[in-house]
This record gives structure tokens, sequence and C-alpha cells, in this order.
């Protein structure tokens, strides 16, 4: 596979040369434009160099923060990397303040100074607009319509560079296509390299084609203690981007995560403008959290109604399925009893009086939710086996009172979260999207938890690339249309989404803070330094593990952070 890429690479290099060739001749210099942020302490610089290429500079009191980075966009029918000319910019200031339907403050100010470039070259048009924040700034591709009919693109790569000015301390975790579940590592950026995690067995789609890749968010801070934190905003409609690293140059450049066809990034059409490419900037590393860049940089909410939107606090079964101490199945055969050593059959955990159980321990202690795992039929043969239809998302189990349970949990104040595991087949859980929402809408609930556990179906997608970014935002969409808020697990991470579709509560896009046996324990750092990273754009879904009792006759369970989420 890596042999494939690396062709691959080659002979797109090989591409552009000839194409760079050809069209650099009508090469334009434009002197850079400067565009600051309303306090002028963070100033970008725009411009294109003698071979007409787009590049882009920041600094932040005074200080540079980005180097000399090149912007440019390759489809398979437009190469965008150079030859242009500028055919127009603009310049606009934006002061405005929007209340969130929920999160940690009531208020939040959309304060930006933005700068519009026009591009043409041979190939065709390009526009490229930067917004800039006291707290970072923002850029996208635009690819505007030459008349009235919208022409198909295909993505072929992105060309866009982040030069860093130093050898940063950098909270990191490698470039995996189809997980976001690593441990989180610090090094500087000359020393990332993902070949150490070739020894994780615990992600069973771990897939990390280039150990010189990383994930965003990526946290950096530098040696005066400027905090600066590579991400993305509003991902829709494109693939995630990873950043691949040159170590001795202390560069990163965006590679967007192909389809099935790995020749192909993404299809798209002209009028389309990509996802905010962001760097948040800080003099601490405070800053960096209390940030509002990634949310101000989505589309305002969508939702008429959200009085049914309420965030809340949940216990579950779902962790005692994880010690051994009961299955998700019915048939009890779906258990962790290799990996604990218990010598015993587990009771299946989703029962009547289990859920009532969990139902009176919220309602007495202050919880307003419950979760039930392994409440619907399927899961004797659920994992790994890359087949649909696993699942129908509304048939329970013999043993378990769906209408009874879901109407008790209402009553007493902890409504039931319907917990909707996919298993990666994700044509079949679109298929029954629409009846499963009905039945919970139906039911009076209005809360699900997704999960994607395992290799995609279709066959050859990965969970971050563009169809099931498409893919991710139609559940959204079809679950505010019943009023359902979703709390999403393995999913693409989350770029702040949540402005727009307020139902989308949680992101479980990051390794947990509970250490199921057979899994390396988290370390304290990935929990202290989340903030940094995982929590830039979203909520993050904390899995607390509080105390663990294990039996005579299982095996001890790993050390991990069980102190931390007191």
């Amino acid at each position: 596979m890596k042999q494939h890429f690396s062709i691959y690479r080659h002979f797109l290099l090989l591409l552009l040369i000839f194409c760079s060739s050809i069209i650099t001749a009508q090469a334009q210099t434009s002197p850079p434009q400067t565009v600051s942020s309303p306090s002028g302490k963070i100033k970008v610089d725009v411009g294109l160099d003698s071979k007409g290429e787009p590049y882009y500079s920041a600094t932040f009191n005074g200080k540079p923060v980005v180097g000399i980075s090149k912007l440019g966009m390759i489809t398979a029918e437009q190469v965008l990397i150079n030859g242009f000319k500028m055919t127009g910019s603009k310049k606009a200031a934006f002061d405005k303040t929007w209340k969130p339907v929920w999160g940690e403050v009531a208020q939040i100010r959309n304060h930006y100074n933005e700068l519009e470039l026009n591009l043409q070259n041979s190939g065709g048009l390009l526009d490229i607009t930067f917004r800039v924040f006291d707290d970072g700034f923002g850029f996208r591709y635009g690819f505007p319509k030459s008349g009235d009919q919208a022409q198909a693109l295909t993505v072929m790569e992105e060309m866009t560079e982040f030069q860093m000015t130093g050898d940063h301390t950098a909270w990191w975790q490698p470039g995996d296509w189809d997980s976001n579940e690593h441990v989180y590592s610090t090094t500087t950026i000359s020393e990332i390299d993902a070949v150490r995690y070739l020894n994780e067995t615990a992600i069973s789609t771990q897939f990390i084609p280039d150990y010189k890749s990383v994930q965003t968010p990526i946290a950096m801070k530098t040696a005066e203690g400027i905090h600066l934190a590579i991400h993305e905003a509003a991902l829709v409609g494109f693939p995630s981007m990873q950043l691949k690293v040159d170590n001795a140059a202390l560069k990163f450049s965006a590679f967007l995560i192909p389809g099935s066809g790995e020749w192909r990034k993404a299809s798209i059409q002209t009028g389309f403008k990509t996802p905010w490419r962001t760097i948040l900037i800080s003099a601490n590393a405070a800053g960096l959290l209390e940030s509002k860049m990634i949310l101000n940089l989505n589309e305002p909410n969508k939702l008429e109604d959200v009085s049914w939107i309420k965030p809340a606090k949940y216990v579950g079964i779902w962790w005692e399925m994880h010690i051994g101490k009961s299955t998700w199945d019915l048939s009890n055969q779906s258990d962790m009893q290799q990996i604990t050593g218990s010598t015993r059959r587990p009771p299946h955990g989703a029962t009547t009086e289990n859920t009532r159980r969990y139902i009176d321990f919220a309602a007495q202690h202050g919880f307003t939710g419950v979760l039930v795992e392994g409440w619907n039929t399927g899961w004797e043969d659920w994992f790994g086996k890359w087949r649909e239809d696993v699942f129908d998302f509304q048939t329970p189990y013999p043993d378990y009172d769906l209408k009874g349970l879901a109407a008790y949990s209402i009553r007493k104040g902890a409504p039931i979260l319907v917990h909707h595991e996919t298993s990666s087949a994700v044509t079949s859980y679109e298929k029954y999207m629409d009846p499963a929402y009905k039945l919970i809408s139906d039911l009076g609930l209005h809360a699900i938890k997704t999960g994607y556990v395992g290799r995609i179906i279709p066959k050859g997608e990965w969970h971050d690339e563009q169809w099931m970014v498409d893919h991710y935002v139609r559940v959204l969409e079809k679950a505010a249309a019943s009023k359902i808020m979703v709390d999403a697990h393995e999913p693409v991470r989350p770029t702040g989404l949540h402005r727009t579709y307020p139902n989308l509560m949680a992101c479980e896009a990051a390794g947990a803070t509970n250490s199921t046996p057979g899994v390396p324990a988290t370390h304290p750092n990935t929990s202290v330094s989340c903030p940094l990273h995982a929590c830039l754009a979203a909520r993050w879904i904390i899995l607390p593990e509080f105390s663990i009792s294990s039996s005579p006759n299982t095996k001890p369970l790993q050390t991990t952070v069980r102190c931390i989420p007191l």
C-alpha cells in the first residue's frame, strides 16, 4: 500500500512540474496585501510571488509565527497552483454578537477583518478568503462559476502549506485515515514520527500509510511561550485534512483523505467553498481553549425550533460489558471474556430490570439521562465481519421492554439515550435511519449515541473522507427533523458544526479516559492536554472511570487515569 501511494505521489509531482512549466510564463507578481486582526496584534500578508504562486505569512505581536507558505489546489480539470494574476481583491470588517443554543457562554462575539483575493490562471479561477480574528485566522478556497452552468471538478490535491518558524513543542497523533483514538504524543516538530504507533493493536481499524503525517488539531508551543493550533472549521462536503510533516524544514502540508478511488480526494462543483483552514494563536495555553474562532467560522444555526435541545449528564449500561460483567447480546456471546480472563458466562446487560435500576440511580443522583447499549437485536455477530444489515435499530431483545422503559425513564427525569451502533455498515444505517428516528420520536425520546466501530461499508471508504463526512451531516439533519440530539462516537473529528447543527452534542473523536481491558491505558497527559487539541472544536465526550472491582477470577485491570475525572 505504501509503495502504491509513493508511486502516485511521484507521478503527481511530475505532472505538476510539467503543468507549472507551461503556465508560469503568464505569472504576475503581486506585492503582499496585509489584513490585520481588529486589535492589530495578528497580521497576515497574502500575495503572489514571481511565479504567480499565492502565499501567506503571519505575525503575532510583531513576531513571525507562520513563515512564507504556499497556497493552491489541483483538480483533474484545473491546475490552480501558479501562473496566477490577481483579477480583484476586497476587504471587509465584521463585528456581531450571537447567542449559542447551548454551551459555556451565553453569547459569542464574531469580530474579524476579511481579505478576499480573486485569482486567475490559464487553468481557471480561484478565490482565497482570509478572516483574521484576535485569536487566530482562517482561510478557505472558492471555485467560482464561469457562466451560469456549474462545472464538475475532481479534487486531486490541496497544496496548502503551514511553515513554522521554529522547532516547537507539539502535541499530536498520527495521520490515521480510520481512527482518531490514538494516544497523543508530545515531541518537537523535528521529532514527529508515527512508527511507534505500529505497536498499538487495540484500534482495529488502524490505518497509518504515512508515518510522517499527523491529524488535526495539532497544538504547539514556541520557545517564547506562544501557543498555536492548526485545524479546520466547517467541514462539510469535503474530506478531512491531515498534515504531512517535513521534519527538516519544520513545515506542514495539507493532505486530504481520499475516497474509495485512491486517486480522487473530492468531487465538487464550481461555486463550492472549502472548509476553513485555521490557525489559533495565543500568548498562553488558556487562550486556545477560550477561543471561539472555529465556531465563528461555521454557519449560523439552521434549526428553527431548538427547545428540545438540552445538554445532559448520563450514566449507562456499557462499561459493565467492557469489564465482563454482562454482554451486549442476549445469547451471552458478545462479551469480553477473552480479554478479561473471566471464567463465567456473564448475563445480558440491557434487561428491563437492569435498565430500571440504572434509571432509578440516575434519578436519585442528579443524572438526566441513561445510555443503554445492547438493547436491540443483532449483537451476536456484529463486530469485524464487514457485512450489512447487522442491526435494524428498531427491534428490541425480548427481555427489554422498549416502550415501558422509555416511558419510565421520562417520568423519572432521566430519559433513555438510544444506542445506534452501526458496526460501520453505513449504507445499512442510511436505509434504516428514517424509521428508527421515527420510533425514537414516537417514544418521546430525544437523544441517540451513534457508533462506527469497524471498517466502513461501502468497502474502500474511510471514516474521515468525503463520503463519510457527508453521511455524518445527513445524520444530524435527519435527527434534527425528528428532534433528536446526537452523541457521535468514532466519527470524523469535530470542526465546530454544533453551531450550525446544535443537536450535535458531543463527539468521541478521541481516545477515551477509561481503560478498557486489553487497551493501552490513556496516559494522564492526554486528559490534561486535551483542551489544547481534541477539545478545540467541540465538547469531548468524557468516559470517566472512577473505580473498578475485579472478581477473583478476572485478570487485574490496567492502571489508568482514575483520579483525573475527580
